[in-house]
């Protein structure tokens, strides 16, 4: 990690753009994925949390069926966290796990919005750019 991403993360003011968000649903049976661009940003008090914007429309069943809350003193599963890989605009690849959804529809745009808390974000590696690569 760069120290300006170290000096921003001190200061609370990281935000990293991102080309696209891609959040896998922790099961090994027809995973649920999300994807599209968004934003990672640090509230004030130094929490992590991210923004998606998926660019198809909204299965309004789906978006019914996402909100079964556990019951008072019930486990949560395994399948209810997913995985969370981005690859922002400078080619960087991040990663986090045990990642919980939050959907809102925006009001104005009638779109879905995925969000919530990133507890760990890794760096794993920078990818090439298309003119760096070697087919």
């Amino acid at each position: 990690m760069n120290k300006d991403i170290v000096k921003e993360i001190k200061e609370s003011v990281f935000q990293l753009d991102c080309i696209n968000i891609e959040l896998i649903q922790n099961t090994k049976n027809n995973p649920k994925i999300y994807s599209g661009p968004g934003l990672i940003y640090q509230e004030k008090d130094g929490a992590l949390k991210y923004k998606m914007f998926p660019p198809e429309d909204i299965n309004i069943i789906e978006y019914d069926n996402f909100f079964n809350f556990p019951k008072l003193g019930e486990m949560i599963g395994e399948e209810e966290y997913y995985s969370l890989k981005i690859l922002d605009i400078a080619n960087n690849e991040w990663f986090s796990e045990r990642i919980q959804l939050n959907k809102s529809i925006s009001s104005v745009m009638s779109k879905m919005i995925v969000s919530g808390d990133i507890n760990l974000l890794e760096q794993k590696k920078k990818y090439k750019k298309d003119s760096e690569r070697s087919y």
